[in-house]
């Protein structure tokens, strides 16, 4: 059994940290862990002017503050967690996690076989990234207990938010799920630079006159979006023989990520209506060989949003796995008569919020990709995660080792269904660095096993002329259909 002792300085923590502990807990199978409270270890405290945060909730995607206090009282119910009084208790560990980098103690050497871990949240360090770099960084650093220097272990690049509250609480809330994915590696530092020192010699002068244009730009971005009267919504396209047909949309409608399935008479694609709730429903079209629209429905309408409507066929039945991450699980619903008639089958996954999910069998599995939303924002663009089961339409999912196995926000979203060609598997992904649906990236997998995933970029897909956007590509025998962002 491994063993964990976080040291930190009171009862009450803040929320991201309590979520690594609480994550730790439950998503690492055999794993014991004891907390200690260290009152001579400081917590991680940042100071931000009040019209910095006024600004920042302007672009706000978190649901919660990860500085927002916990009690660890709420983490001794699960039966593998337990807090130490007594220093003298403490149990020989693995690793020692610190709440912050803490003037390091020769006390704490002898319980730990590893060494010491603790979260990079040098406010300069990050203040830095987010003024000159085009990401920001998270990283893990490590001590080897035979020396006073701390050497980074482990770290991403993450996308940058607008604001600097919102990339260091974008940081904080982050760092539960790449602890997680650091632990489960055994001890491969994935991190390109490991080891590596922390350096900053960027001048006090400059990054403090970098900071005041930078408030200066969001506030006009601000009064931009407020007095913009254009409006963005999604077209659907049809491409054969390289021409591409638009379909007849009423003027202002929200029409996104179609799937088509072709047949003798002409087509039918399933795709998102936006309502004027702003919440999406599915709907389906019935194509003529002109691809003109002959019989248009809705077929799945909830109280809740509904999109990415994953149509397959398979046992000579049509399913649907649609996005339903609104209700905290994946859907299953099966055609009763094409295309207009389904009904709910099953939850798939449950307790969990999964976007744009598609789904292949290789290598005698069947393996659902997608972008996983935490409790604590509204939405992920920028981690791809992956789940394994002997059984397409089973309820036991095995979650990836190597989850998020990409986490980069210019290919990690889902933009369609796979592409087989020449031998080979490419998953159709989108673009979300500058914003959701830049542009479509063909990704060409190159392995994909219980133990590890890897892809290369082969190809990117631009919109059409006039069009702004373009985030989802299907295929059915000769046809494809897209979907493209237009001002109106």
């Amino acid at each position: 059994m491994r063993k964990l002792l976080f040291v930190i300085n009171s009862h009450n923590i803040n929320s991201y940290l309590f979520k690594c502990i609480e994550r730790v807990s439950n998503e690492i199978s055999d794993i014991y862990i004891e907390i200690f409270i260290d009152k001579d270890i400081a917590n991680i405290e940042f100071s931000f002017p009040p019209i910095t945060k006024f600004i920042d909730e302007k672009f706000n995607n978190l649901s919660s503050n990860p500085l927002d206090f916990t009690n660890i009282s709420l983490l001794t119910i699960k039966p593998n967690i337990k807090v130490i009084g007594d220093f003298s208790s403490l149990s020989f560990c693995d690793y020692i996690i610190f709440e912050s980098e803490p003037i390091l103690d020769s006390k704490y050497k002898k319980l730990s076989k590893k060494g010491f871990l603790t979260f990079d949240s040098n406010y300069n360090f990050i203040l830095s990234s987010i003024l000159y770099d085009k990401k920001i960084p998270l990283r893990i650093l490590f001590n080897d207990l035979k020396s006073t220097q701390w050497k980074i272990i482990f770290g991403v690049e993450l996308k940058k938010e607008k604001g600097v509250i919102n990339n260091i609480h974008k940081i904080l809330f982050n760092f539960s799920i790449f602890l997680i994915k650091f632990l489960k590696s055994d001890n491969e530092y994935l991190y390109a630079g490991a080891f590596q020192k922390r350096e900053n010699k960027r001048s006090k002068l400059k990054t403090h006159f970098k900071f005041v244009i930078y408030y200066i730009v969001l506030t006009f971005k601000i009064f931009s979006r407020k007095f913009s009267y254009n409006k963005l919504n999604w077209k659907i396209a049809i491409k054969e023989n390289d021409r591409y047909i638009f379909l007849k949309q009423p003027k202002n409608s929200f029409w996104a990520d179609p799937f088509i399935i072709k047949n003798k008479t002409g087509s039918v694609v399933f795709f998102e209506e936006l309502k004027e709730n702003n919440i999406g429903r599915i709907s389906c079209l019935r194509l003529n060989e002109f691809h003109e629209v002959i019989e248009y429905k809705s077929v799945l309408d909830k109280d809740y949003h509904l999109s990415f409507p994953n149509v397959f066929f398979r046992d000579n039945t049509f399913y649907m796995i649609p996005e339903t991450s609104q209700k905290n699980n994946l859907q299953l619903y099966k055609c009763e008569v094409f295309p207009f008639k389904w009904n709910f089958e099953k939850n798939l996954m449950e307790g969990i919020k999964l976007v744009d999910a598609i789904w292949l069998y290789y290598d005698e599995l069947y393996w659902i990709f997608a972008n996983k939303i935490e409790d604590f924002e509204h939405d992920n663009n920028e981690r791809l995660y992956l789940y394994y089961s002997d059984d397409l339409f089973s309820n036991k999912w095995q979650s990836h080792i190597r989850n998020p196995i990409i986490a980069d926000s210019s290919k990690s979203r889902n933009a369609g269904n796979f592409i087989f060609e020449n031998n080979k598997i490419y998953r159709v992904s989108q673009k979300c660095v500058s914003s959701y649906g830049e542009n479509l990236v063909i990704n060409e997998i190159l392995e994909l096993s219980k133990f590890d995933y890897k892809e290369n970029t082969v190809e990117e897909i631009f919109p059409h002329d006039n069009y702004v956007g373009l985030h989802t590509m299907n295929s059915s025998k000769d046809l494809k259909v897209f979907d493209f962002l237009i001002k109106e």
